[in-house]
């Protein structure tokens, strides 16, 4: 039942002494907060991993925004793009990129612009934990 309907304190302190722990079954526990219910080493990767696709589609951002002017097709895209193929369902948007990047060159409206916004909205979707300023 709800300490509200039993009309006991809410206050932490009365809460704190009135939980039961689990392992040894004493009144008087300390409440140890696991963000997601995961471990150290868990969490650690989830965020290793955010990081490493938002710097992936930092490069990809920053390749867009010059493939109007320069040619954009060099190592660097290529790698962010291969990192990036585990977050995606399919490798046809990252393709896209590629070839917009190619073909893109002196086009004022910048194809490779609207192939980034793509795959961002698709990281979106999926759920990953995407940068607000590529969003």
């Amino acid at each position: 039942m709800d300490r509200r309907f039993r009309r006991q304190s809410m206050g932490w302190r009365a809460v704190r002494r009135t939980m039961m722990c689990r392992e040894c079954g004493g009144a008087d526990t300390r409440v140890d907060g696991v963000p997601f219910g995961q471990d150290d080493l868990e969490r650690r990767a989830r965020r290793s991993q955010a990081l490493l696709m938002n710097l992936a589609l930092a490069v990809l951002d920053d390749a867009s925004r010059r493939a109007r002017d320069e040619d954009v097709c060099v190592p660097a895209t290529r790698l962010a793009l291969r990192v990036l193929r585990p977050y995606l369902p399919d490798r046809e948007l990252l393709v896209t990129f590629w070839i917009a990047a190619e073909t893109g060159r002196g086009k004022p409206h910048g194809p490779a612009l609207q192939a980034m916004r793509w795959i961002v909205t698709k990281l979106v979707d999926a759920g990953h934990p995407v940068w607000a300023e590529f969003r």
